[in-house]
This record gives structure tokens, C-alpha cells and sequence, in this order.
């Protein structure tokens, strides 16, 4: 690698360069983080204790409904309530819903209440969601009901006709295991099992869906039917999976011999048998999974620098998806990896035309590592390039290495750049507007739902704040469209949620605003996106290392929510498992890692002695916090052979979850760097220069 990659991005970021001044480096500055929580402080937005138990028993009833069950004398007791609480008084219709369905006892008298619910129509989308709950309930109890009586019954013209009007419900996916029972009452009775299944037929054929393999057993299977599974290609037993069967062998081989390490002449032989297949028999196999094994296995080979047999799997694929962004990366990795940026250049940028259509390119890794290798080969055009990607993309990994790159060759301060090329499409308003009051009630609920981590109602809450309210909002207010009314709930409502310490949930708030080009990244947005709780216990517990490391690996492992738990048994803020904290702390038990002293003194001792196992190359240390020290050791043989490029072995990282990770903590390392009043230039170690991390070297 040349001398100005590896001076460049090993002291990338430089710290005092980049502090985070506001007033400096964005545009303008409307909508304080002051002034928003002015806003919140309002008595209209304040919830009372009732309020929250209103809403603690609201959550418990639906979650109870979702599964398909009742509690008559709940809702009633909250159906009194809500007439009494305006700021719930949305919830009624559902309420009463709820109560006249369990009030009914037969099936002819639930048909015109399941009926009548089909037709309601809704003014936004938290009613549309309770109603479709209720509907999709009533048509639950209706089958349980039918399934319970008299066959007579059901056999009957009138429930055969109600079935067909109403077959979508009946068929939805709560629904199976009732609509499984009630056909399987029918077994010893073909002609009317026919008539249900042939309705089924219709609706599934119509509607371009397919039968759950549990309701197949219990339908009738017609020609018709079985032609449709089939040209679907879903059909277990059908030509594309019986090819695609072969291809995964044929692709094993080639895995296999790799991984043994034969000699490159029968992994060579063995590709090609696999490549032969995979383009013969391409129209008739699942091409979703079959390109994505070939994928794979270019990958492996590249990783184990059979770079001309990678280069093969990837162009027979290319060949087939020649816009797939994902393989032309992985194309041109094969060559950037290797540092013969020329090629990549004349291989894959001139051929795919990415130096002209980079504006429309969505994969941010293809976009940078194009602007770079044409930076090496001298062409200009490289600046237009990384500057897209700023403005497109302003949170990303890439984006921050390309504005320090820009910074250098424009020899302008890099926070001023950042922030001019990040607020480029910006529309953020310059004043908060007046809420009528139904706006008001669903921020009070949104702050509730907020405080009780209640994930269904927050995401139906905000989307019915943003698409329905944003609209009342920019009516009521004459300065304000609707991008800006918009922008204004985005920012109010992540505020709520960050101020109930729901922080992953106002993460997702601000990134559809800044997906949608709504806000800026600016003072409010990052006080939002890289919060510092916990940051006194972890100041205390960081010894030897920057305590602004830990937190940005918290942020990323439980974002912050100190009762988090991973499928494989992490526990709390830092995720730890269970064995790994009994090493730090003989007799400690599961349940006191959700403690947040205990879990952030263990995880931080943990972490302090991958750093010192590494010689404090934080690529290492963090990969081996989230994959193991024993695949760490394996991938430092294997893979990560780059000894003076960090930016090279996080890219060769085999695990994608792991090399996501890395690039996300240094992502948030540097958030928390800019935004650091207090700046420490420490930090001199190669290894870790990326964004001059500052954890306990001096900066040559």
C-alpha cells in the first residue's frame, strides 16, 4: 500500500480536526435541542400516573387478543376508562369490538358482527390496526364456534356462502390452526370438504399466494391446485429443486477442496464442474439460492487468495445479475484487496460504468473503494464520488472515510466539509409548530408506549404521527409543508422516546428522517443518535482505554437497554454470557447482569483484556468480543493478513455479523469523538488511526 493510505487513514479523523462545534459547522441553526425539550416540558404532554396504568393495561390486553383470546371483564373495565381518558379515546371502537364478539355464542349470530367489521373504515392507521385485530379475531371465533357445533351446520349453503365472501379472513395467518381444525372435521366427507377447499383454491390462485404446508393436509388436492404449487416452483418434489440438489454438492466439492487445501488445480476442476452445472441448468433452478451459494463460494476463495477462481464464480454470476451491486463489489474486491487498483479500474469500474452512474449506486462499500481506486489511478472524478456518498448516506461507515479524504485534498476543515455535504438536501423546519389536539394525544401515547417498551403500539403510533398528524400539523400551521411538519414529529417524537430511555426506538425515528431527507445531521439529531448513559460507570471501569469505547460498544450491543437479552443467552448492557462473567466474578449470577454496575464493570474488565491480548488493536479486540478469541486466532492466520492496512482486514472479515460490527463501533466511536468537548490527542498507535481513537498512545 502506498505511503498516503497508510498515513491518511491510520490518523483519519484526527480528533481536534474533527471536533463537533454546531455553530461552526452546520448551515444553520433552527430547532435547538433546548428548544425541543421546551416543547416536551409542556403540561399538554405531561402523563399521568392513571395514564400510564391505562396503558400498561391496554398493552396487556392486546397482546392477549394477538394470540387470540379474550378477557371480557378487562376490556369492559378499560372501555370505562377510555370514555373517561381523551387521550385514549382512539381505543373505544376496538373495545367494543372486542366485547361484542365474546357477547355472541353461536356462529349465526357472530356473522353479521364479522360482516359489519369488514366494512368499517378508518381515519388512521392505529384505528386500521385495532380494527383489523378485532376482524381477524371475530372470523377466529366464528370458526372455533362453527368447528364446535352440529356439522349439519356448517355444511349448510348459507355458511358456505359466508365462507366465500369472507375467505380472506378466514384464510389469514392467525387464523390457520382454527380453519386447520375446521377442515379436518371433514374428512369423511368429501363433497363438503370440496366445497371449502375449492373456495380456498380460488382465493389462494387469485390472491398469488400459497397454502401453508399444515393447511395442505387438510385441503382437498385438485389438478387445478397441484399446477399452480408447481408453476409456482414451491412444490418440494419439483425439477428446480431436485437440480438445485446437484448444484449444492457440485458447490460442497469446491468448498471442500479449498478448505483441505488441495492444490489449486483440483479446486480449479472442481469450480468449474460447478459453474458448468450452475449455467446450464440456470432457468430451471431457485436462482435466488443458487446465486447466492456461488456468492458464497467466490467469497471463501477470495478470502484464501485463489483470487482468479473467485473471479470465475463471480463472473458467471455477474453474467446472469449484471446490476447486482453486491457481486460487483465482491468482483472488485479481488483486485483492491491485491492493491492493483489500475485493474480495478479497467475490470470492473470502466466495464460497469460506475464512474458515471455513481449517483445511483445504493451499496456504499462498491461506491467508496470505486472513488478510491480512481483517486490511486489519478482521475478526479473520485471527488464527486466520495462526495455523493457524504451526502447520500451522512451516518455510514464509508461516508466518514471519504470526508476525511475530501478534507485532505480540498485542505478544508473536516467538520465544516461533513456537515456542508451531510445538510445538502436538508428541510429541517426553524421553529416548532402548534399541535392541535389529537397530535398532542399521540405524542402522550407515544411517550407512554415509549416508557413501557410496547414495540407494536410505538411502531403504529409513530407511523399514524408521521403520515396522519404531520398532515393536520402543517394545515394548522401556515410557515409549515408537509416535508417540514414531518420533520418536526420526527424530531419530537425520538425525542420522546430517547427522554423515556427507549433509545434503539428513537434510533429508528431519526433514520427514517434522515432516510427520507426530513432533517439534518446536525446537534439535535446526534444528541439523539449517540445518547451517554451509563457514561460516569463506565468512565470508572475503563481503565487503560478511551471509556468512549465502551460505549460505543454498549450503544451497539443493547442500545442501551440494560434488560437485553440475545438469542444465544447475552445478557445487559455490554451482552454478556453467562460463562464468560463467572470468569471476572466467581458466584455471580445470571440474573445480576442485567444489573447495570455489575454488567459494565465485568464487560468492561473483559474487554480490557482482549485490548491488552491484541496489543491494543481495537480491530481485534473488537472482533473477538463478538465472534470468540478462538476464530479470532484462525482469522489472524487465514484472513486478516493486512498487518499495516486496518481498513483491509476489516473488509476481510469473514463473518458479515462481525465485520458489521466493527464498522458500526468505529462508526460510533467517531460520533462520540466529534461531539467530545474535551479532546485528547493520545492516541498514537498504527493500528487503531482510523479515527485516532485516543486510547493511550501518543500521535506521531
Amino acid at each position: 500500500m502506498n505511503d498516503q493510505i497508510r498515513t491518511i487513514f491510520f490518523a483519519l479523523f484526527l480528533s481536534g480536526t474533527f471536533g463537533f462545534n454546531a455553530a461552526a459547522s452546520s448551515p444553520k441553526r433552527p430547532l435547538s435541542v433546548k428548544s425541543i425539550e421546551k416543547t416536551l416540558s409542556k403540561d399538554s404532554l405531561n402523563v399521568s400516573k392513571s395514564e400510564y396504568r391505562l396503558g400498561h393495561n391496554l398493552a396487556k390486553l392486546y397482546e392477549v387478543a394477538e394470540k387470540g383470546y379474550f378477557n371480557k371483564r378487562l376490556a369492559k373495565k378499560l372501555l370505562k376508562q377510555v370514555k373517561s381518558q381523551k387521550t385514549f379515546s382512539i381505543y373505544q371502537n376496538w373495545l367494543e369490538s372486542i366485547i361484542s364478539i365474546q357477547s355472541k355464542s353461536s356462529a349465526r349470530s357472530l356473522q353479521p358482527v364479522c360482516s359489519r367489521m369488514t366494512k368499517n373504515t378508518y381515519t388512521n392507521l392505529v384505528e386500521e390496526n385495532l380494527g383489523t385485530q378485532a376482524t381477524v379475531m371475530c372470523f377466529k371465533q366464528y370458526l372455533k364456534v362453527l368447528s364446535r357445533k352440529n356439522k349439519f351446520i356448517a355444511k349448510s349453503q348459507r355458511e358456505v356462502k359466508f365462507f366465500k365472501n369472507h375467505v380472506s379472513w378466514m384464510a389469514n395467518r392467525a387464523n390457520i390452526e382454527e380453519l386447520n381444525y375446521f377442515l379436518s372435521r371433514f374428512k369423511s366427507d368429501e363433497k363438503t370438504l370440496r366445497k371449502y377447499s375449492n373456495e380456498l383454491i380460488t382465493h389462494f390462485i387469485s390472491s398469488g399466494n400459497v397454502p401453508s404446508k399444515s393447511l395442505l393436509q387438510y385441503m382437498e388436492i385438485t389438478p387445478e391446485l397441484t399446477r399452480y404449487i408447481q408453476v409456482k416452483g414451491l412444490d418440494q418434489y419439483s425439477s428446480k429443486y431436485v437440480l438445485y440438489r446437484e448444484l449444492k454438492k457440485l458447490i460442497k466439492r469446491a468448498f471442500d477442496a479449498a478448505d483441505k487445501e488441495e492444490p489449486i488445480v483440483e479446486i480449479t476442476k472442481r469450480l468449474k464442474e460447478a459453474l458448468n452445472y450452475y449455467k446450464l441448468s440456470y432457468p430451471h433452478l431457485p436462482q435466488s439460492k443458487s446465486n447466492k451459494r456461488i456468492l458464497s463460494l467466490g467469497k471463501s476463495l477470495t478470502r484464501r487468495s485463489h483470487f482468479e477462481a473467485a473471479r470465475e464464480a463471480f463472473s458467471a454470476i455477474l453474467e446472469q445479475n449484471p446490476n447486482d451491486e453486491n457481486i460487483i463489489y465482491e468482483y472488485m474486491w479481488t483486485w483492491v484487496t491485491q492493491e492493483k487498483y489500475s485493474k480495478a479500474v479497467l475490470k470492473v469500474i470502466r466495464p460497469f460504468e460506475l464512474d458515471k452512474k455513481f449517483k445511483k449506486l445504493k451499496d456504499e462499500r462498491l461506491q467508496f473503494w470505486t472513488a478510491f481506486a480512481l483517486k490511486e489511478q489519478g482521475e478526479d472524478q473520485y471527488l464527486n464520488i466520495f462526495e455523493d456518498l457524504v451526502t447520500k448516506s451522512p451516518l455510514n461507515y464509508y461516508s466518514i472515510l471519504a470526508a476525511k479524504l475530501l478534507a485532505e485534498e480540498k485542505e478544508e476543515a473536516a467538520n465544516k466539509l461533513y456537515f456542508r455535504l451531510a445538510n445538502k438536501n436538508s428541510n429541517t423546519p426553524e421553529s416548532m409548530p402548534i399541535l392541535d389536539t389529537k397530535s398532542t394525544h399521540a405524542l402522550k401515547r407515544l411517550k407512554i408506549w415509549g416508557s413501557l417498551d410496547f414495540k407494536p403500539f410505538i411502531k403504529l403510533e409513530y407511523s399514524s404521527i408521521f403520515k396522519t398528524h404531520s398532515r393536520s400539523i402543517a394545515q394548522k400551521n401556515d410557515a409549515y409543508d408537509l416535508d417540514q411538519s414531518q420533520a418536526s414529529m420526527v424530531l419530537l417524537a425520538s425525542s420522546i422516546l430517547k427522554q423515556e430511555e427507549n433509545y434503539l426506538e428513537s434510533f429508528k425515528v431519526i433514520y427514517r428522517g434522515l432516510n427520507r431527507k426530513l432533517i439534518s445531521l446536525d446537534e439535535r439529531v446526534l444528541d439523539v443518535l449517540f445518547p451517554r448513559p451509563f457514561l460516569n460507570q463506565v468512565s470508572k471501569y475503563s481503565k487503560g482505554y478511551d471509556p468512549l469505547i465502551a460505549l460505543s460498544l454498549i450503544r451497539q450491543e443493547s442500545g442501551f437497554n440494560s434488560r437485553a437479552r440475545s438469542w444465544v443467552g447475552a445478557r445487559g448492557l455490554m451482552q454478556l454470557m453467562p460463562k464468560t462473567a463467572q470468569m471476572y466474578s466467581r458466584g455471580i449470577k445470571t440474573r445480576h447482569l442485567y444489573n447495570p454496575k455489575i454488567n459494565i464493570k465485568i464487560g468492561s474488565k473483559y474487554l480490557q483484556k482482549l485490548l491488552n491480548q491484541y496489543d491494543h488493536n481495537l480491530v481485534y479486540a473488537l472482533s473477538a468480543y463478538n465472534a470468540g478469541e478462538s476464530r479470532v486466532k484462525k482469522w489472524r492466520k487465514e484472513y486478516l493478513t493486512h498487518e499495516d492496512s486496518i481498513l483491509h482486514n476489516i473488509e476481510n472479515i469473514p463473518f458479515p455479523e462481525t465485520r458489521k460490527y466493527v464498522k458500526l463501533i468505529y462508526r460510533n466511536l467517531f460520533f462520540y469523538k466529534m461531539m467530545d468537548k474535551k479532546v485528547d490527542l493520545a492516541d498514537s498507535t498504527k493500528v487503531n488511526k482510523i479515527f485516532d481513537v485516543s486510547i493511550g498512545f501518543n500521535a506521531e
